[in-house]
């Protein structure tokens, strides 16, 4: 199996920031099997203690895969990260050079196959309403439209380009939209939203705290952006046609 990364995420390791743990959001405690970790009155689960899990080592199988987001589809499997972590969200400032999609390691050691969206047995996307891509093509265009998105970019967020050029690049690439809407002209509207729902968490947030746009206020916009666009909303009609 193969696994394709964004090279600035290859990184990425848990530092037990207790983010996922505190969300307040409902922890499965297996696939498909009914049941959740209790959570206190605060919202944090439970085992989340003096700031670490204390089921760290037997904790289950969605708490594993935070903050991975990943395809499977006949290439192999695509990797990208949810930037509600904040780990995650800092590897959009640390990065510096070129975004290129890399292969890596699986992201969880001793699991071929992680959770995601199983598109394996599915024809590649669509170019347009009457053609498919050949899977080649399909990786080429992600490249091409990285490349695309980044010079976009940099002249709308003159100080900010690389950080949010980095963000927008996780929504291209390895995007669930690709084969739950209309190809890529799924994945292109899911990067417009994108860019769109971090603008408008931008202007609140420099309006709350009275200041211009800094790396704090960007960095909380962009985990407030994906707890909405990856952890709230319903993938299937985010990428559902007008």
């Amino acid at each position: 199996m193969r696994y394709f990364w964004l090279n600035f995420h290859l990184p990425y390791a848990c530092r037990n920031s207790g983010a996922c743990c505190s969300a307040g959001w409902s922890i499965p405690i297996e696939r498909g099997v009914a049941g959740t970790l209790p959570l206190s009155e605060n919202g944090h689960c439970v085992f989340h203690v003096d700031n670490s899990c204390a089921i760290h080592s037997s904790k289950p199988p969605s708490c594993v895969h935070f903050p991975y987001v990943c395809l499977i589809d006949q290439r192999g499997v695509h990797v990208t990260l949810s930037h509600y972590c904040p780990t995650a969200a800092s590897l959009l400032f640390a990065h510096r050079g070129p975004i290129e999609i890399v292969e890596g390691p699986p992201p969880i050691p001793g699991i071929e196959i992680p959770e995601g969206l199983d598109a394996a047995e599915s024809l590649p996307p669509r170019a347009s309403p009457t053609k498919l891509m050949s899977f080649q093509e399909f990786s080429e265009w992600e490249k091409a439209q990285i490349g695309r998105l980044t010079e976009r970019v940099a002249a709308g967020w003159p100080a900010w380009g690389g950080v949010v050029s980095r963000f927008l690049s996780a929504k291209l690439f390895a995007s669930w939209a690709a084969y739950q809407g209309d190809g890529t002209d799924a994945v292109l509207k899911l990067v417009d939203l994108a860019e769109s729902v971090l603008k408008t968490e931008v202007a609140r947030r420099c309006w709350t705290a009275g200041r211009p746009l800094d790396a704090d206020l960007l960095k909380e916009s962009i985990r407030q952006t994906d707890l909405y666009l990856v952890h709230r909303a319903d993938s299937r009609l985010l990428s559902a046609p007008e």
